[in-house]
């Protein structure tokens, strides 16, 4: 097992990472991952008693959890990809965050979408947008009727 997924507690609670990451499960209130499911769980086998350790089915009912999370996070992450699939082809408007920290309406049609490290990129006029950030999406004959 990596250390990397073990984090020091103090008193029960874990300690606070400093690492400055902003990910959802940093954030307070955020989701609780996989990792951080393994985390506790690891956790809890580290602080268990010895001389009442947890129970055999216990275990398995954790990491049979463990599982389901796993999967239901790797089906999310299959219904966004399939999602901005059927993008392709159609009339989106978005509004994409500049570097600067300003916004910029955009909109065009779908020329294609590409998956890197489980995101979902929309491709607009030569320019990647996330496809998370769409809020418009439209049929190309509606766009046709309207000229």
């Amino acid at each position: 097992m990596s250390d990397m997924l073990i984090q020091p507690m103090v008193d029960g609670e874990f300690v606070k990472k400093t690492s400055g990451t902003n990910k959802k499960e940093d954030v307070a209130g955020g989701e609780l991952g996989k990792d951080a499911f393994l985390q506790l769980l690891v956790a809890q086998m580290q602080n268990q008693d010895p001389l009442e350790p947890q129970s055999n089915e216990d275990f398995i009912a954790q990491l049979a959890t463990y599982s389901q999370v796993e999967e239901l996070q790797n089906i999310g992450s299959s219904m966004s990809s399939m999602q901005a699939m059927s993008m392709v082809g159609k009339y989106v408007e978005l509004t994409s965050e500049l570097s600067n920290g300003s916004k910029e309406s955009v909109s065009g049609i779908v020329e294609s979408v590409s998956i890197s490290n489980g995101t979902a990129y929309v491709n607009i006029n030569g320019n990647q947008y996330e496809a998370s950030t769409v809020e418009n999406i439209y049929d190309s004959s509606y766009i046709t009727k309207g000229e």
